[in-house]
């Protein structure tokens, strides 16, 4: 059990490190892409002259934040349907369920993750087209994100044999503590 515990610890802290950067990350493109929208609005209706990158440059920061708070998301149970389906259980069955739930989100995160390589060998040759960027760096998110998600899951699915092997004194599945010990915002 010691042994269990310490790796929980260890994924854990490692978790809320990264996803903390993540949500830094997701709060800092939240906010260029605001000024960057309020910026076009006024050149194109104040000025009357639009900007070119404006509006490409705000989609590959909502992809950034998007995928850069995902993990975040996942690690605080903020996917509602898979919770509403473990809430309905109790005890060590609810645990098995969490089991079986995350092996699936773990093996989907897999499965995109590989899928991304063409994505990020295409956008190797890809530009934007109203400036000078390779897609690449918008798409490196993307496998980026999944890898997160996948430790997560690991997390989550350490949590749950823990819980298993010791309901008296069960972990939280999810780490819901850390959205306010953070802030909510860091």
């Amino acid at each position: 059990m010691q042994i269990l515990n310490g790796a929980i610890a260890a994924l854990s802290s490692f978790n809320r490190g990264s996803l903390a950067c993540g949500k830094f990350v997701g709060w800092t493109f939240l906010a260029i892409m605001t000024i960057v929208v309020l910026v076009q609005v006024f050149f194109r209706y104040v000025l009357a002259n639009s900007l070119a990158w404006a509006e490409e440059s705000a989609r590959y920061m909502m992809v950034w934040m998007a995928f850069a708070v995902a993990p975040a998301g996942y690690r605080m149970g903020m996917n509602v349907s898979i919770r509403t389906l473990a809430d309905m259980v109790k005890g060590r069955a609810q645990y098995v369920l969490e089991i079986g739930l995350n092996l699936l989100v773990m093996a989907l995160m897999a499965t995109m993750f590989t899928e991304t390589f063409g994505m990020l060998k295409r956008g190797m040759k890809m530009s934007a087209v109203s400036f000078d960027l390779r897609l690449v760096f918008v798409y490196v998110i993307v496998p980026v994100s999944f890898t997160l998600m996948f430790l997560v899951g690991v997390e989550i699915l350490l949590r749950s044999v823990r819980n298993i092997a010791d309901p008296d004194h069960p972990l939280p599945v999810f780490d819901t503590a850390s959205a306010s010990s953070e802030g909510g915002a860091a």
